[in-house]
């Protein structure tokens, strides 16, 4: 599957939501099979007139749709999309005027992956940058695991990722890589302004050549038993301090309260 992937540039996204997600994302849909049980489905045929313009829908038995699909127990749905592979310019471009992005050193869990993704995705990241050893971003099991969210934003993949963290320093970019033993703590760091998020591998972390270009190497503080924290959980963690941050310099509202120099704007009472 990963070699017709990167022949054709196309992936296969399964089940109702996980459809309507990446086309309502921006996803290319372009073809649309859909079992004859399911075509009856008001919802669904709402979905079907929505896409018909330009999108190829393929009626057929429940037996075809279930031997394209992936899984196990079909839902009677399965799409091709466009893969969305962005180019490394547009992203660096982004995070040059004060975006976030993920760097990714070979991560091999697609749910992590996807995690990671979809974690990008809510954050408002510039983009996602991974790098070669990496699993395939376009994985079936990413693709679940994301909830689509990959198609809500950028994806680029790199050869070198030395070169390509050395390229976003002389940018201006920040490197903030993610490492367990580190004895500075995220929240020490300044994460406002334009900033790469770097995380490594599961087992090995992130290679030793990308650690000494990193301009901060952060932990995230443990007083209880673990040694450590799956990759995604870490990257979100420190995602959403970089969140806090900007939300607090530039004095949002987020629910009830609002972000002020790090304390509650004046007039708010700090309860829900």
């Amino acid at each position: 599957m990963a070699k017709f992937r990167q022949r054709t540039g196309l992936v296969l996204v399964e089940g109702v939501k996980h459809i309507r997600d990446a086309y309502s994302a921006g996803g290319r849909l372009v073809r649309l099979f859909v079992s004859e049980q399911l075509a009856g489905n008001p919802a669904v045929a709402e979905f079907i007139r929505t896409v018909e313009s330009g999108t190829d829908v393929v009626i057929c038995t429940d037996a075809v749709v279930a031997s394209i699909s992936s899984v196990e127990t079909c839902q009677g749905l399965v799409a091709v999309f466009k893969i969305p592979f962005s180019d490394a310019e547009t992203v660096i471009s982004r995070m040059t005027t004060g975006g976030v992005g993920f760097v990714l050193d070979r991560i091999q869990d697609p749910t992590n992956l996807g995690t990671m993704l979809r974690t990008a995705s809510a954050c408002g990241a510039s983009g996602v940058i991974v790098s070669e050893g990496t699993v395939d971003p376009f994985n079936d099991k990413v693709v679940r695991s994301s909830a689509s969210a990959l198609f809500s934003v950028d994806i680029v993949r790199v050869t070198t990722l030395p070169a390509l963290v050395d390229r976003l320093k002389s940018s201006g970019v920040k490197a903030v890589a993610l490492n367990a033993d580190s004895t500075q703590c995220y929240f020490d760091v300044d994460l406002t302004g334009p900033l790469a998020l770097v995380v490594g591998n599961e087992g090995a972390g992130i290679s030793q050549e990308v650690l000494q270009l990193a301009d901060y190497v952060v932990s995230i503080p443990m007083p209880g038993q673990v040694e450590s924290l799956n990759a995604a959980v870490a990257m979100s963690i420190v995602a959403y301090e970089a969140v806090r941050q900007r939300m607090r310099v530039n004095r949002l509202v987020c629910g009830s309260y609002t972000c002020y120099n790090g304390e509650e704007a004046p007039g708010t009472t700090g309860e829900r």
